[in-house]
């Protein structure tokens, strides 16, 4: 009997031994796997909700490592916006990999003669050092056409058209996941332009075509900015909207890319202002109407890569003066004077206007939780006020 007993024994103590093994995998496997699979949802707002010591602790502890990768790459890989032009040293798209600063000091090139270029921790400065000199045509020997005259001061080629740009001519400088191609129809800009110029603009070249690269068919102008588009009848009237009351407010405007570069063409084709299908065109622009159109944008296949860029932020440039009643209404130039400052946030291209939704930059997320805090602090304080008017009454 008593060896009976030894032996139920020794089977009760194995079976618990094994018991203890299985349920202390258990608990682990189902942690790890739960942790990797719902912590970026939950954890963060479980963990400022409750603050709890022990768990703050726990959780950073155990997925610190994983989540952010994961994270990171999910981010990367799933945003549908291009936002290598986030501007500054510290920025959104650089801490999700979309960018750098690094890439973009190195990829820039700018006239120093002409123009400055500072950074602050999310956005970028450009300055005019100087007035921008008095545009003036000629027709060039064994020429019918007229082109621009490019001497100041009596000395040749001190200023060309890019002398107030910014360009990047190589966007594969590094290696980044996204492409910019033309299936990104749309471009937004956050910008703050404490300027009375009331239209920038850009041309873009790729490597198809590289020969012809940024050539009059290839530049987007007419982007209108604070001053808003003209109306039909404000260019019937000669009013094309060129100049605008400087601002100290961030403001974003959204262009579509295939209108721009279809007016773009438009003009080119020699069309007047003061046609009415013309100011009906570029008044669309304005209101933001989707476009199509023949353009060198729209021909190249949808996963044609843009290779290089050029922003004309200080004022427009005209891709075509030979056409003097386009170059009257798609050229500011001339509002450039020396000290005109603006300041970039962020250039982005997405396929639709959606998708600049999933985007913020990190000045622009502040402001929008500033925003947000005044706005509950304006209805508790209204709420206080009501109920203290209510207390009173009664």
């Amino acid at each position: 009997m008593k060896k009976f007993l030894s032996l139920m024994m020794v089977v009760a103590m194995l079976f618990a031994v094994l018991a203890f093994v299985g349920c202390n995998e258990t608990p682990d496997e189902s942690s790890s796997t739960s942790t990797s699979a719902s912590t970026s949802a939950s954890t963060s707002a479980s963990t400022s909700a409750s603050t709890s010591a022990s768990t703050s602790a726990s959780t950073s502890a155990s997925t610190s490592a994983s989540t952010t990768e994961s994270t990171t790459e999910s981010t990367t890989t799933a945003l549908p916006v291009f936002a290598r032009f986030d501007f500054g040293t510290d920025t959104a798209a650089a801490a999700m990999g979309l960018t750098s600063h690094e890439y973009l000091v190195e990829n820039l090139t700018y006239d120093a003669n002409f123009i400055s270029v500072n950074y602050t921790a999310d956005t970028i400065v450009i300055t005019a050092l100087q007035d921008h000199p008095e545009i003036t045509t000629y027709i060039p020997e064994g020429k019918t056409s007229i082109a621009e005259d490019t001497k100041k001061g009596g000395v040749e080629d001190v200023y060309t058209r890019n002398s107030y740009a910014l360009r990047f001519e190589d966007l594969d400088l590094y290696t980044f996941e996204q492409h910019l191609t033309k299936n990104e129809k749309y471009l937004k800009i956050r910008i703050l332009n404490n300027t009375n110029n009331n239209m920038i603009s850009f041309s873009f070249g790729d490597m198809e075509r590289s020969a012809s690269s940024h050539s009059t068919n290839m530049m987007a102008t007419c982007m209108y900015l604070q001053g808003g588009a003209p109306s039909v009848r404000d260019i019937i009237a000669g009013d094309h909207k060129l100049t605008a009351e400087p601002t100290t407010e961030w403001k974003s405007y959204t262009y579509d890319i295939v209108l721009l570069m279809a007016l773009s063409r438009f003009g080119q084709r020699g069309e007047a202002a003061a046609d009415y299908s013309f100011a009906d065109y570029a008044c669309r622009v304005g209101q933001g109407v989707t476009g199509t159109g023949s353009n060198n944008w729209s021909w190249i296949a949808a996963t044609s890569e843009v290779h290089s860029l050029r922003f004309y932020l200080l004022g427009s440039t005209c891709p075509v003066i030979s056409n003097e009643s386009y170059f009257a209404y798609a050229d500011t130039r001339a509002n450039i004077k020396e000290g005109n400052t603006v300041e970039v946030d962020y250039i982005l291209f997405a396929p639709t206007t959606g998708d600049f939704k999933k985007f913020q930059s990190k000045i622009e997320s502040e402001s929008s939780s500033i925003a947000e805090s005044i706005s509950i602090s304006i209805k508790e304080s209204e709420s206080i006020a009501a109920a203290a008017t209510a207390s009173a009454a009664a």
